[in-house]
C-alpha cells in the first residue's frame, strides 16, 4: 500500500476549491436565460442659433431615446422655435450626425401641428426636411418628433447616434 503524498492532497483540494469558487461565482452572477437584444439609442439636440429661440434650451438633448428596438414604440418629444429676427423665416430641419450606423434604420417623423415636415430615415433627413415652417417675426411654433426602428430590422444592437437637428433658414419678404 502506498501513502498519498501531501502534494497530491493539496492538488486535489485546490481543484475542488477552485471548482467550488467557479460555481459560486456563476450562481452569484445570475446570467440571463433570455436572449434579449441590446437596444439602439439616439439623442436629439438643436444647435444654438441667433435667429431662433429654442425651447428646451439648445445644446442639450431634448430627446434621449435609450431603448429603440425593431417594432418597438416610438420615442417622442416636442420643441418650440421662436423667430427672433425682424423678418418672416422659412425654416426647414436637417439632420447632422457624425455616426452613420443607424442611417438607413432609424425612422424620424417631424410635424408642426398637422403639417408633416418629414417622414424619412436619418439618412434621408441629412438632405433636409421635405417641408418648411413659416414663422413671422416674433412668432413661435411647436414641432413634434417621433423616432423608431421598424420591425424585422437587423444590425442595430447597441448602436448609438447623436443627431443635431440643424435649422435651415430663408428670409421671406
Amino acid at each position: 500500500m502506498s501513502a498519498i503524498s501531501p502534494t497530491a492532497v493539496a492538488r486535489v483540494a485546490g481543484v475542488l476549491l477552485g471548482a467550488g469558487v467557479a460555481v459560486a461565482l456563476l450562481i452569484g452572477a445570475k446570467p440571463s436565460a433570455s436572449f434579449a437584444r441590446l437596444p439602439a439609442s439616439a439623442g436629439f439636440t438643436i444647435p444654438v442659433s441667433g435667429e431662433l429661440a429654442v425651447t428646451p434650451a439648445p445644446g442639450r438633448p431634448f430627446l434621449l431615446a435609450r431603448a429603440l428596438t425593431p417594432g418597438g414604440a416610438p420615442a417622442t418629444a416636442r420643441f418650440t422655435m421662436r423667430n427672433q429676427t425682424g423678418s418672416t423665416l422659412e425654416i426647414g430641419l436637417r439632420a447632422d450626425a457624425a455616426a452613420h450606423q443607424l442611417d438607413g434604420l432609424l425612422r424620424i417623423r417631424l410635424r408642426a401641428g398637422h403639417r408633416l415636415l418629414a417622414n424619412t430615415t436619418l439618412q434621408g433627413l441629412r438632405q433636409g426636411s421635405a417641408a418648411t415652417v413659416r414663422l413671422r417675426s416674433g412668432a413661435a411654433r411647436s414641432i413634434s418628433l417621433a423616432t423608431w426602428i421598424p420591425g424585422a430590422t437587423n444590425d442595430y444592437e447597441g448602436r448609438h447616434v447623436d443627431v443635431e437637428l440643424t435649422p435651415t433658414l430663408r428670409a421671406r419678404g
